[in-house]
């Protein structure tokens, strides 16, 4: 009886030991399992899902601003960092992210995904273990009318600080030859300041209104308006392009601008049409040399009186709102002029109408 009785207590013990056996045998393929996944493997097929997320949610690659690959390595193994900035629309970041974040969930392992947010971006950020395998970089394209203002007739006087202190991307236009012409350029060159070459240019009027020593005339030819251009830019060193001072009847003379247009596309130089006569043709004839090239819209301070220049800053904003791009021409020798901008930047920003610089235009 005795050892019957031992016989039948020994299925339990047997029982015992192979589910522990099987215990350890299970956690231990499960910690190799763990411990063996392939992380340049799982970065690659996270890679794939978030290209694949970005195609559902209609994003083209010519959305991809910036894009690179980091190589990584810890106790993890090595694998590959994946870093893409892309720009969208506000409106657009519920969408990319929705498809991203649906596409990488169908991977195994599971990846954890993040996605803080700044004023200007959001991010998604996918890891595993704490290990960054993506990071994608949504930033918000900026949307919404653009105005440059150019600021003409730089040179004489050296106080400027009332434009300056406006604190809007603006674009100050150089006379050449002038007393302050050469300091101002090596002033602006040395900063974040944009500028251009104010080139005088034979007005309708002369020899009444005379454009000064260093201009442009009808009666050139190519060499002598090479000479003179070359002669105003090195007055105004650095200069990217110009725009014309007077002109009125330079701009309209097809044979003058086509020999201008010429040279500056030779030189990589834009031109912005100060728009002072009905009859100009330089914007054309700039297009047809495929030199970068603008027109001015509207001119705020013809008359130095605030009222009639705070007006044309409400015409401003009216002609901004119906367009995408607008370019206004004001004068530093203006008493009113920085004070009416600057009373009105605010009323620009409530309306969506953002300040760039002129080469943001022409870009």
């Amino acid at each position: 009886m005795a050892n019957r009785k031992k016989k039948a207590g020994r299925p339990p013990f047997l029982f015992k030991l192979a589910v522990f056996l099987i215990l350890i045998i299970s956690l231990y393929v499960i910690f190799r399992a763990v411990k063996e996944v392939d992380i340049n493997k799982l970065s690659l097929e996270v890679e794939k899902s978030v290209k694949k997320g970005l195609v559902d949610a209609d994003i083209s690659s010519d959305r991809v601003i910036q894009q690179y690959q980091t190589e990584k390595q810890n106790r993890a193994g090595k694998w590959i960092k994946f870093t893409k900035t892309i720009t969208v629309k506000p409106s657009e970041v519920y969408y990319v992210t929705k498809n991203i974040k649906s596409s990488v969930r169908k991977i195994k392992p599971r990846v954890e995904i993040q996605t803080p947010k700044t004023e200007k971006s959001s991010k998604i950020i996918l890891s595993y273990k704490g290990n960054l395998l993506n990071e994608l970089v949504l930033k918000y394209k900026e949307t919404g009318p653009r105005i440059a203002i150019i600021v003409d007739d730089l040179g004489n006087k050296k106080d400027i600080q009332d434009f300056l202190e406006l604190n809007i991307p603006l674009t100050f236009s150089i006379m050449p030859g002038l007393p302050y012409s050469s300091f101002f350029a090596n002033e602006f060159k040395n900063s974040s300041i944009n500028y251009i070459l104010h080139m005088p240019m034979e007005p309708e009027s002369y020899p009444e209104n005379d454009p000064g020593e260093i201009a442009l005339f009808t009666e050139m030819d190519r060499a002598e308006i090479k000479f003179t251009l070359e002669k105003a830019l090195a007055s105004v060193k650095g200069a990217k392009g110009l725009n014309n001072h007077m002109g009125s009847k330079f701009t309209a003379d097809s044979r003058a601008t086509g020999d201008l247009m010429d040279i500056l596309a030779g030189k990589g130089l834009f031109y912005v049409d100060s728009n002072t006569s009905k009859k100009s043709v330089a914007y054309k004839t700039a297009k047809d040399y495929r030199v970068p090239t603008a027109v001015n819209n509207v001119f705020l301070d013809n008359r130095d009186d605030y009222n009639y220049i705070a007006g044309r800053m409400e015409f401003l904003k009216k002609t901004a709102l119906k367009r995408d791009t607008t370019i206004a021409i004001c004068h530093v020798t203006r008493k009113h002029t920085a004070r009416a901008i600057r009373e009105y930047i605010p009323l620009f920003k409530e309306a969506g109408i953002r300040f760039v610089a002129l080469r943001k235009i022409l870009e």
